[in-house]
Formats: C-alpha cells, structure tokens, sequence
C-alpha cells in the first residue's frame, strides 16, 4: 500500500513493526517470505521492532548502530523462515535465518506473515509484500494486521489458525531438534499462552476475520484450496455472490493453464441472475499495439449469458510519483448488496498460488467479512485500499500469447541449498570458535566451503573424507580461524551454476561472543554507562571514541580519583559502588523473557562483565573477592516485581540465584586456608547474601 497514512486505508508497512503505546519490551518474532534482503530485514524491520535509535547504512555501520544492535538483539528470539532459492545474506548472529525446503515436491514456499510480540502486545502482519527493500517502499502492496492485547477484542480463530499453520511452516526450517525451530517453538509456545490469557477478558470483535493457509498435504480437515477456504468463509446468510474483484501480478502462463483457476473462481459466483468479475492486474502499454493486460485472453470469456468480465490495468511507473511502483499486492474481494467478503495476502490468480495445481504453494491470506450497512467504517476503508491498487478501467485490451511463470519481485541468483547440507551450527569451544555442519545422504561431488563473497576456501568434500567418518547422516564440526560467528559459508560443487547460501546460526545465544569493541570493556565505561541516564550506546560509543588514543589504565571520570590514593580500596569501592546500585535497580527491573535477563547478568555491560573488568583491573585477589561479596550481598536484595507479559518472579529470582551461588562458589575455591579480617567479612557476606536468597525464591 502507499507510503502515506493521510488517506483511509493507506498505511506505511514498516510502521507496522512499530511497536503500539504501552506495548513494552520486544520478546521475539517469526517472520516468514519467499525473496529476501536480510540488510533490510535486519535495519528496517527489526529495528524498528526493537526500536533502534542508532542509524545505519550498508557501507558504514557506526559505533553506535554495532553497540545496540548488540544490546537490542541479544534481548530477543528472530527468526526469519525464507524459501530455500531465496535464502541468504550478511547478517547479525543474534538473529536466525533459516531456509524452508521440503521432501515433498511442492510449490514454493510463498507465505508472507510476521508475528510479532512485545510484552504486552502481539501483532500478526498478513502481507502481500517480500522482506524485500522493493516490497516495502516500492512495490503497490496490501496487508493487514491481527492486533492482540488484554484490551482489545479478540480474533481467537483466526490467531489460532495461524499460529497452527506458522508451526507447520516452522517444519519447512528443519526438525524440532534444530536450535532455531526450537526457538521458533518457545516464540509460538509464548503466543499461544498470551491468546489463552487474553481471551478470558478478550470482547468479541463486530466483524469476522478468518486465517487460511495453504500448502501441500496438510490433512483432510483443512481446505485444500484457496477457494474453498474462501467459501467456507462467507457463509449462507451472506446470500450469492454477485461481484468479485481480483488484484494479482501473477496469472497462469497460458490459456489451458488457467482453466482450472478461471473455473473454480466463476464456481464462487451466482448460478442465476447478473454477476461481474473484476479484474485489476499488470499493463503495458504500447503506442501501436494497444494496452495490454497481462492476463491470459480465457478470462475474457465469461462461461454464462449473465456474467460479464472487466479488466483494469496497473501501470508500473506512478507518473505522479515519478517513481516505479510495480502491481504486487493479492487479494479477492466477493460482494453483494449487502454483504463484502475482502481476502489478502500471498496467494497469486495461479494455479499453484491457490492451491489447485499439481505442485501447490505454501500461501497464507486472511478474510474479512463485512456487512455494509452496519459496518460503514470498515467498508469504506476496504474500498478506499482497492482505490489504491485496482487501476484505469480498459476497455479493449489485448492479451499476451504467453506470460512469464510465476515468481516475485525479485530473486537472488544463485543454486539452491541441496537438501543433504541440513544445517551448520556455531558453537563456542573454550575461546574458540566452531562449526557443527550437519550432512545427510545425497550430498553433490566434490562440495567446498567458502567465505561469504566470493572469499577464501574454508572446507570441504576433502577434510570431511579424511575426516574418517564419510558416511551420511553425519555431525562434523570444525573449528574456525576466528571467535566470530559467520553469517554463513556459500557452497559450491561440481557442475553447480554459482553457489548455495548455507545460513550459520548460534546453537545457544550465549556462545556468541560480543564484538570486538565490546570485548575487555574498561572499569570507568562499565561504571559510567550502569550510573547514567543516557541510552547506552550513546555513552559507551562516546566513551570509546574520547578514549581511542589514550592510556585507559590511567583514565578516570572523577578528577579526584587522578591522585595518588586511586588505587586504594576505599577509593575504588566509593566508585564502584554506585554501579552496583544501579545495576541492583536494573536487575529489580523486570524481564520480558530469560535473553533479556541473561544481556544483563552475563552481557558485555552486565553484572558479569563488572567483576572480570574489577579482576582484571585491581589485581589484587583479596580485593576483588571482597568487591564480589558486596555485589552478591546487594543483588541478593533484588525482589522481582511480578507484572503481566513479562518473566515470572520465580524464573527471575532462579536465574539471579543461579549467577550469585556461581560467583560464590568460584570465589570460596580460590580462599585455600588464608586468614584476615577481609577474608573473615568476605565469608560473612557471601554467608548473608545465601539467606538473603533463600527468601528471594
């Protein structure tokens, strides 16, 4: 839809990963698509999602943008689901891509949804569009949101169909048993268990919003069509269908192609009495040759006396604009006097997009049902979004001989991932990177590894031989150059034209380590971002920088601290104290799932990165067991609020518990049989922060 919310029925798409007033702390989101542009999923989408302040461009990405993506990301569970010729592209490690295949031979997976969850919201985005830079901002596009919340009334039907059908997408990624369908599981799990929450207060909506997904085998109790899915959604009050209107870029390529999908659409219509197909789809115009509509010439042909069939192109150039906004957007609408049933989504006026053909698409629409007398509001919205996508009316058009198969907006070059490469896994082995790669039976001759953009070697048929286990199903893991997680390795064999994309996820978030900047982050920086207001990647990018060419040993914040009793213990704790008050207040705060808890217990600015920044810096081991008991006597305090959306006060007050007694235990190895007053105090206090524990669980 255009990018412009002055107008009924238009809206921005990117606003909808915006999220709404009072929504809270971002949890995670599942966002599935056929083409892909993981720059633009991850800045625009994402960031949005989380609320990244910080900008970002591909060639340069500041200070600021690598620091809260750090912060923000680790916080939540990503994943995105794309179709296996699309998967692929540089990315953070902190989200997950994964790439959707099936056994079956099937159609692509098309289906364009996104759920999203904050913690006191969720939102389902049912689109047209790509995660595509042209789906977004340049493409004529149609969606709409399911919104969900204690407050509002709820579509629980609809959510739940849904929610089924993302689990059986989630199956397309892999078996349950891979890292990131587990995470995509926790995601659904929390979804699930929010809907049951807010159904119990939830209203009942005035209109009816219907789910349908589409896709090979997916049992008897589901239609098998995009059709029937639609019939089952306008029931037998609604009367017959007089009216329907459809908007597709795509349409079967010939004339004995589409009879099936011209068939089954007049099959919607009224047997009797007049009724009209409308039909909005691509136009070329052509000085000599005319305008013509890229439809194949059968649909003209209406097979009744009474029916009667228009067409309406699209042009691809916005003259107004000045802009190409190419026709992308799907959707049937069937009316009559009274009664407006509006279906959008992924679905193409396709064989395969509707479920009919031989090799049926994954596809996922929504349906609205509308009475027009009493729903005026909501009809005038639909209508005023069909103004924007339907197109000039043609009065003798002309039709191409033959039209190009159905694809999308646009595709990335490339080999798709053979099936036997299952998936590849990165894993921290001391303070060493690997890579778990995960080959089954199949797999092409003479395969290699290599770095992403046509770089180096890194692995291949060869090592895996000499490996001494070349029998499939198998686990090989190997380790990597470097500590850092690669977005993935291309792959390339024998006889391929160009190479597959083989996406690299974290098998657990924790074994991903920060950046380089962020590694070894000074006392004074950990202590002024924990004592200060500003957004933290504001204050430490700052820090950083004014600090680039100096001495950090000999920098301190406080010019008192620049003489010589800096390096007592009194001076040093009156500074650090204050950051373990602030970092008791944040750890008070609550969590919206175990990541956000985990980014500030054991993140780069955490309460773990406080004591390794204190050992490494004070050097005195008495010191910093006595700096280790004051920080565990203060967060042992800690008594987790219980609010709605968010960790339950139970997991809180285990995972700190679980850090302290860590701490405790690491300290009390390392005391042997020494003896002094600060040893003594430092027992008591360990002694105190375990009862005051006690209570906190």
């Amino acid at each position: 839809m255009p990018q412009s919310r002055d107008e009924v029925g238009q809206a921005s798409l990117l606003d909808a990963w915006v999220p709404p007033p009072e929504a809270g702390q971002p949890f995670g989101c599942f966002a599935t698509s056929y083409t892909f542009d993981s720059v633009f999923f991850e800045e625009e989408c994402l960031g949005r999602f989380v609320g990244l302040r910080a900008e970002s461009s591909e060639a340069s990405r500041s200070l600021e943008w690598i620091i809260e993506c750090e912060e923000k990301f680790s916080q939540i569970k990503a994943v995105a689901l794309v179709d296996k010729a699309n998967c692929r592209g540089r990315r953070s490690p902190r989200w997950d891509l994964v790439c959707a295949r099936s056994e079956k031979k099937s159609g692509i997976m098309h289906a364009k949804l996104s759920l999203l969850i904050w913690a006191r919201h969720m939102r389902l985005i049912v689109a047209s569009a790509n995660l595509t830079q042209s789906g977004y901002r340049q493409n004529r596009e149609i969606f709409l949101a399911l919104e969900a919340n204690p407050d509002l009334p709820l579509d629980k039907q609809a959510w739940d169909d849904a929610l089924e059908y993302l689990r059986v997408l989630s199956m397309l990624g892999g078996a349950a048993n891979y890292a990131p369908i587990k995470r995509v599981d926790e995601l659904l799990e929390e979804a699930e268990e929010r809907l049951q929450s807010y159904s119990k207060t939830a209203q009942t909506p005035d209109r009816i919003i219907s789910f349908h997904g589409l896709g090979p085998d997916l049992g008897p109790d589901r239609p098998s069509s995009l059709f029937q899915s639609i019939k089952s959604a306008w029931p037998d009050k609604c009367g017959v269908v007089r009216d329907a209107f459809i908007v597709s870029p795509f349409f079967d390529p010939n004339n004995h192609a589409a009879q099936k999908t011209i068939a089954s659409m007049w099959g919607m219509m009224a047997e009797r009495g007049e009724v009209r197909i409308s039909l909005s789809a691509p136009l070329e115009c052509d000085k000599e040759k005319g305008n013509m509509v890229m439809v194949p010439s059968a649909w003209s042909v209406s097979p009744r006396d009474s029916g009667t069939v228009q067409f309406l192109g699209v042009k691809e150039n916005d003259e107004e604009a000045k802009e190409r906004r190419s026709l992308h957007a799907k959707a049937i609408s069937l009316e009559n006097d009274y009664w407006m049933l509006t279906t959008v989504g992924s679905a193409n006026m396709t064989a395969s997009g509707t479920g009919i053909g031989q090799f049926p698409n994954w596809e996922a629409t929504v349906s609205v049902l509308i009475q027009k007398d009493t729903d005026r509001d909501a009809a005038k919205q639909v209508e005023a979004a069909w103004q924007t996508i339907e197109g000039e009316l043609i009065e003798a058009p002309i039709f191409p001989e033959e039209l190009k198969m159905e694809n999308d907006d646009s595709s990335v070059e490339g080999e798709a991932l053979p099936m036997a490469f299952e998936y590849a896994l990165y894993r921290k082995v001391g303070e060493e990177g690997s890579i778990e790669v995960s080959l089954r039976d199949g797999a092409p001759a003479k395969w290699e590894l290599k770095e992403s953009d046509g770089g180096d070697r890194v692995i291949g048929e060869t090592e895996w031989r000499k490996s001494g286990s070349p029998i499939a199903p198998l686990t090989w893991t190997f380790p990597l150059k470097t500590s850092a997680a690669p977005s993935g390795f291309e792959v390339a064999w024998q006889g391929s034209n160009g190479t597959a994309w083989l996406p690299v996820c974290a098998a657990d978030g924790r074994d991903l380590p920060p950046p380089e900047e962020l590694r070894n982050i000074p006392l004074e920086l950990l202590i002024e971002i924990l004592t200060t207001a500003r957004p933290l990647a504001m204050t430490a990018a700052a820090f950083l920088r004014r600090t680039e060419k100096s001495n950090l040993k000999d920098l301190h914040l406080d010019p008192h601290q620049r003489v010589s009793v800096r390096d007592h213990l009194i001076p040093k704790m009156r500074r650090a104290s204050a950051a373990i008050a602030a970092l008791r207040e944040k750890l008070s705060q609550p969590a919206v799932n175990v990541e956000s808890l985990e980014w500030r217990l054991n993140g780069p600015f955490g309460a773990a990165a406080l004591l390794s920044a204190v050992e490494r810096e004070w050097k005195n081991p008495e010191e910093n067991r006595f700096f280790t008991a004051e920080l565990c006597l203060e967060l042992s305090g800690i008594r987790p609020a219980e609010h709605i959306g968010y960790l339950s006060k139970k997991k809180q007050s285990a995972k700190i518990c679980s850090f302290l007694r860590e701490q405790i235990q690491k300290n009390r190895s390392t005391l042997n049989d020494e003896t002094s007053d600060m040893v003594s105090y430092t027992e008591r206090a360990f002694a105190e922060a375990e009862k005051q524990m006690e209570e906190m669980e």
